[in-house]
């Protein structure tokens, strides 16, 4: 109840003033994918001739693509703005007012669907204190969750963020699970979690440490005597590392599989299957993917405001001079 009365409350607060620049553009891109009036005039050049011109995987020639309705960058994850779009449509449809679909009023849509993402956060934080601590102790840890003040601020912004750590929060919970129960559905729900959650925020791909993480915490292998074993204590670790090993690398297909139908435009197309550019033993990684290059062109552009000095872009100048760590 808190965390809906938290953020519902002022959820129109600037009253359509759109003072927050990232959530007027991500306004205009929910608001215009899948309208062929938005169409850019070089994609219409480009595409007269394709015979599946909105085939939902066809990078180039696709609306839904929102480098095809936008001119410049775009690095946010996907999935968000699809969730968004299809709650508006559903909304305008039940309301018979079409005002929720247009970019004058799909950002309270976007603000609405960060609530419901919310409550979904704080619940699973409530699991994972239960399953961790105990039932006071996630209560208490989803308490403070719906009382913060980023939380808060960031759903009353239609932006990726809340929905990315919605998909992470769930992800961590089925991390949690791995590592006290071992079970095959749960290496296959964080997959499909990490899988959404990367096609949200890309930098969330770090979270992918944890299934391998869990996995040891499960084995809780005995390094102190590991040389030491009994033959069959050794066999049994083995069929459990071995086990582990090829959860793991099911878990990492079944994410792959989530972030290429849930972030499409990462790959080139126009094809689902076309996510393999070439095959070379001789060159590293040797199994090379059909990136789109636009894609991870805009995804370097915004990492290197955060890495380097940058001209023109504010935020970045509080890492100048600073010590440089990891990143």
């Amino acid at each position: 109840i808190l965390t809906v009365v938290w953020r519902f409350i002022g959820i129109n607060w600037d009253n359509y003033g759109f003072s927050h620049p990232d959530e007027l553009f991500v306004r205009d891109i929910t608001a215009h994918i899948g309208d062929d009036e938005f169409e850019l005039a070089s994609v219409k050049d480009r595409c007269k001739d394709d015979p599946n011109p909105d085939g939902y995987f066809n990078t180039p020639c696709t609306t839904m693509n929102p480098n095809n309705v936008n001119e410049g960058n775009f690095s946010y994850g996907t999935l968000p703005i699809f969730m968004v779009r299809q709650v508006a449509i559903i909304v305008a449809d039940v309301v018979h007012n079409d005002i929720w679909r247009e970019a004058t009023s799909i950002h309270l849509v976007g603000r609405g669907v960060n609530i419901a993402a919310e409550v979904v956060s704080a619940f699973f934080i409530f699991l994972i204190g239960q399953r961790l601590f105990g039932r006071r102790e996630g209560v208490f840890a989803a308490l403070l969750y719906s009382s913060a003040a980023l939380p808060i601020q960031l759903s009353h912004f239609w932006t990726v963020d809340i929905i990315s750590h919605m998909w992470f929060i769930m992800s961590l919970y089925f991390a949690v699970l791995i590592s006290q129960t071992g079970r095959t559905w749960t290496y296959l729900i964080f997959g499909i979690m990490l899988g959404a959650a990367v096609a949200s925020r890309a930098n969330l791909l770090a979270g992918a440490i944890l299934a391998p993480a869990a996995a040891v915490i499960y084995l809780n292998p005995p390094f102190a005597r590991l040389l030491r074993l009994e033959a069959d204590e050794r066999r049994r670790l083995l069929w459990g590392f071995g086990r582990a090993i090829g959860l793991l690398f099911l878990t990492a297909i079944v994410t792959f599989v989530t972030f290429r139908i849930a972030q499409p435009y990462a790959f080139a197309g126009p094809g689902f299957f076309d996510v393999i550019d070439r095959v070379d033993l001789r060159e590293p990684p040797f199994i090379h993917l059909n990136w789109n290059q636009k894609w991870r062109a805009d995804l370097k552009e915004v990492a290197d405001f955060a890495s380097k000095q940058t001209d023109g872009w504010p935020p970045s100048h509080q890492w100048v001079g600073r010590p440089s760590y990891l990143y």
